[in-house]
């Protein structure tokens, strides 16, 4: 139907699909990123939550933006073997937008601190990744399904891991789980060595891949 049709673009939005066939409704707003050498996430970025069935997936797309996308929450399983480390979360009262549940933005730096936890934790430390003189690990891509609400006063088991180490960048996920076992959300970052200097990327070193492997898997 023509009008269906163009319902669903209109919650669609520009660019963003769906590949399951689903025809959950969900709706995208566009971010600005300045560059991809950036270490963070955009400071003005904002989504708009309907409530507990809507929340908020972060993906780069093809453009020189990123997308946020709303879509109905699934459940899911932890996707990873015993590599990582497991920590605990627990959702404070400011980590929460108006509906009730974690605010995007602050899951995806809660999963931050979980990925410098266990950077702190091998032989790179703080200063061997984080202040390395001549080099530096930005942010290169980021994103985040959820898949049931996150509230405020609740724990959460924090599985940090390596998903994979590329020639120059290393692919990290981290997966926040309930009481029960079932992973609420799951975020995926994507950090790219560069050289202070020129901001071009370099290989990993031979010092971060050993010290990351045992958290590999």
């Amino acid at each position: 139907m023509p009008q269906e049709n163009a319902a669903r673009q209109s919650l669609r939005g520009e660019g963003a699909t769906r590949g399951d066939g689903e025809t959950h409704a969900y709706r995208s707003e566009r971010i600005s990123r300045a560059s991809p050498r950036e270490a963070s996430l955009p400071d003005a970025a904002q989504a708009k939550s309907g409530g507990d069935c809507c929340f908020a997936s972060l993906a780069e797309d093809s453009a020189p933006g990123s997308a946020v996308l709303l879509e109905m929450g699934k459940t899911a399983s932890h996707s990873h073997g015993m590599a990582g480390r497991e920590t605990q979360t627990t959702i404070r009262f400011d980590d929460a937008d108006p509906a009730g549940v974690v605010f995007y933005p602050r899951a995806i730096a809660l999963a931050h601190d979980a990925v410098e936890d266990m950077i702190r934790a091998t032989s790179l430390e703080w200063h061997g990744w984080f202040a390395h003189p001549e080099t530096a690990a930005p942010v290169r891509h980021a994103e985040a399904d959820f898949f049931h609400p996150m509230r405020p006063g609740e724990t959460f088991a924090t599985h940090a891991r390596v998903d994979r180490m590329g020639e120059t960048s290393v692919h990290f996920v981290v997966e926040f789980a309930d009481a029960q076992g079932a992973v609420a959300a799951r975020i995926r970052t994507v950090h790219v060595l560069i050289d202070r200097s020129t901001g071009r990327p370099v290989p990993l070193t031979d010092e971060i891949r050993s010290a990351l492997a045992p958290f590999a898997g």
